[in-house]
């Protein structure tokens, strides 16, 4: 059956451009060793660029002039550096770069022609960088203005969200994937709400916490942290701190067991080179200790705790902290009739693509706390309406209304969900990461909605730089903010 005309893939199809690969790494000689290379970088939330440039090698879309090209990927694999702990090399890489476009290291006009020929000059080039952890390659030196970019949040005017990677399990990401709701039971019959994650330390961001401290008795809601108990919890020191010094450097140890797993498992996916069951992990990835705070910084710490009432949820944390494996957290999501996300660390999390995919999937629908402008964290918001596909909280109104929240969920009724549902799997394959179809346009999965995003960015940057009106190829999107809560 062919596509809706107006379905997310007919679009698709209407917004290519021409783009060209460049290898940049062989055009400055710059290369990532393999043995800092992450352990299975391509299943890696952030490994988006090297999906992109997989997708572009046998793409419709691929030229091989580079004059004849709307666009030029930038193919350097920045995240990787970030992952590997090689930000300066990156930078030193960056700065490597600038001279093959044509420019010094400062913002000045062209000096020579660019290594790809003068037709190339204001050619917009394409920098996809979705692991902002780390210090930008392009922070110590400058960014020309045709360089457009593909990031996780906190886009420029000529920049895109992308989602997170998620490429497994295969039942989730798989094309055409079923929809699993009625193995799930009747949606009434369902747990209300999915709440688990990291639970980031109070001065850090506190909207996690404030979360769970609002929803952690409500009935029909299961919230868990596998570091709650040791970001908020072991700050119940504050009321008596170690009576030594040496009880400063071991006091938070028995509340961060759980942390110290999660760092592990962080570890062993980022850790160079390749695990081996027989050689067991990656050299420098140990089960270490999670360190406790010096006794000035424990100190400091403890004004941001001042308003915790440590009598009332101490035990609750402890009895929340748990850590679910990938399996069991898949498992529980799926027999929920909501998922709820929210800023942690960083405003974007790869939960936003998680719950897309599970929502579309039969499993939890998707909760969306927003920071600021959705534009600036959500995937797509140029053209996806968001208020059809989840439920969006502003972050003030989850860090003190979450009895309106949790009530507005109970009235969803099993029609509504069904519908927001189809709604989620016509979405779906712009949010799921799998190896290119033999037609990708009329197959198509993430990586070639971020390729049309960053083409319709190029349209959009070429149009401002020639003075005329900019032309979109599919209908904005109505205002995300419209249906907020």
């Amino acid at each position: 059956m062919p596509p809706d005309d107006n379905s997310p893939t007919s679009w698709l199809a209407r917004e290519r451009c021409n783009v060209y690969l460049w290898d940049v790494a062989n055009a400055t000689d710059t290369h990532l060793p393999p043995k800092y290379t992450p352990h299975n970088w391509l299943a890696n939330k952030f490994s988006a660029e090297l999906w992109v440039q997989r997708a572009l090698v046998s793409h419709p879309w691929r030229v091989t002039a580079p004059e004849d090209a709307d666009l030029i990927l930038l193919a350097a694999n920045f995240s990787m550096y970030c992952r590997a702990g090689k930000s300066y090399s990156a930078r030193f890489f960056w700065r490597k770069l600038l001279p093959l476009m044509g420019y010094t290291g400062k913002p000045t006009p062209l000096l020579r022609a660019p290594a790809l020929g003068n037709a190339t000059a204001r050619t917009p080039k394409l920098l996809v960088l979705t692991d902002n952890e780390c210090t930008s390659p392009t922070s110590h030196t400058w960014k020309p203005r045709e360089v457009l970019g593909i990031t996780d949040h906190g886009p420029g005017a000529y920049d895109a969200v992308a989602p997170f990677v998620l490429s497994r399990p295969p039942w989730l990401v798989a094309a055409g994937g079923a929809d699993q709701s009625a193995a799930q039971g009747t949606w009434d019959a369902r747990p209300l709400v999915f709440f688990t994650g990291h639970v980031p330390k109070l001065y850090i961001n506190p909207t996690r916490y404030l979360i769970w401290k609002q929803i952690r008795r409500a009935p029909g809601v299961t919230a868990l942290s596998a570091t709650i108990n040791c970001t908020i919890g072991q700050f119940a020191a504050c009321r008596a701190p170690p009576p030594t010094d040496a009880g400063y450097k071991t006091f938070c140890l028995p509340y961060c067991d759980s942390h110290r797993e999660d760092d592990w498992r962080v570890a062993l996916n980022d850790a160079p080179g390749r695990v081996s069951a027989a050689k067991g992990p990656p050299k420098g990835v140990r089960r270490g200790g999670r360190g406790c705070s010096s006794k000035g910084a424990f100190h400091r710490n403890c004004r941001a705790y001042r308003h915790v009432n440590f009598t009332d949820e101490a035990a609750e944390m402890a009895a929340a902290t748990r850590n679910l494996p990938a399996p069991k957290y898949f498992e529980a999501a799926m027999s929920h009739r909501f998922c709820l996300n929210a800023p942690g660390d960083f405003v974007s999390t790869p939960k936003i693509t998680e719950f897309v995919a599970l929502g579309a999937a039969g499993g939890c629908l998707p909760v969306m706390v927003v920071r600021g402008a959705p534009q600036a964290m959500l995937p797509y918001a140029r053209w996806l309406d968001w208020c059809a596909i989840a439920v969006l909280v502003s972050e003030e109104t989850a860090r003190a209304g979450m009895g309106r929240v949790l009530a507005r969920l109970r009235a969803t009724t099993a029609a509504d969900a069904a519908a927001m549902r189809a709604r989620l799997r016509a979405a779906r394959d712009a949010f799921v990461w799998r190896p290119p179809a033999a037609d990708p346009v009329a197959q198509p999965s993430a990586a070639d909605f971020v390729l049309g995003e960053a083409c319709e960015s190029a349209r959009k940057f070429r149009a401002h730089e020639d003075k005329t009106g900019a032309t979109s190829a599919r209908p904005p999107a109505p205002d995300p903010r419209r249906c907020m809560l």
